[in-house]
């Protein structure tokens, strides 16, 4: 999977070009795929984790989105990438969710850690704009400390999902 260019986790930086301009940077953090372990750094502080799908092509596309958000957040949360290839890769580091109840085997998964526990977490590319919004004011509102939303029934998440596929003529 292609990532955009990042550098380490941190707040917004500048860059300035030859021209003297400047534009901010996201600083993104990219993990390794299928670690043994949770990283330390993940155990410190508020993340924002996409978990994205080596094969799929929406979650390429979610990277982007990630990097965007990365840009808009205050510095005290971080936000991460990860890829993996099977979702049982993800029991490994996702303490807080059942991958085999929770998941679903849908992607990408925005994960919302706390000190390396999954605090909430949110399954679908986010993508356009409108997508882009409600996935930032999720975040907003978790940083808040909202209330959790109630998660969709399986049956309202697979029905969503195949008629997201359906397209009257």
């Amino acid at each position: 999977m292609t990532f955009p260019d990042h550098n380490e986790v941190g707040g917004v930086n500048s860059a300035s070009h030859d021209d003297g301009a400047s534009e901010e940077i996201a600083q993104m953090r990219e993990f390794l795929p299928r670690p043994t372990q949770i990283e330390q750094e993940l155990l410190i502080g508020s993340w924002i984790v996409l978990a994205a799908a080596d094969w799929s092509i929406p979650d390429h596309e979610s990277a982007q989105v990630a990097l965007r958000l990365s840009k808009r957040l205050q510095s005290g949360v971080r936000v991460g990438v990860r890829q993996f290839n099977q979702f049982e890769e993800l029991a490994t580091w996702c303490r807080g969710i059942d991958v085999d109840r929770d998941v679903d085997f849908m992607s990408p998964i925005w994960l919302f850690m706390k000190d390396g526990v999954v605090d909430r977490f949110y399954i679908g590319p986010h993508l356009g704009t409108d997508g882009e919004e409600l996935l930032y004011r999720r975040v907003l509102g978790w940083l808040n400390g909202a209330p959790k939303e109630v998660p969709p029934s399986d049956f309202t998440r697979m029905s969503n999902w195949i008629t997201s596929f359906w397209k009257p003529a």
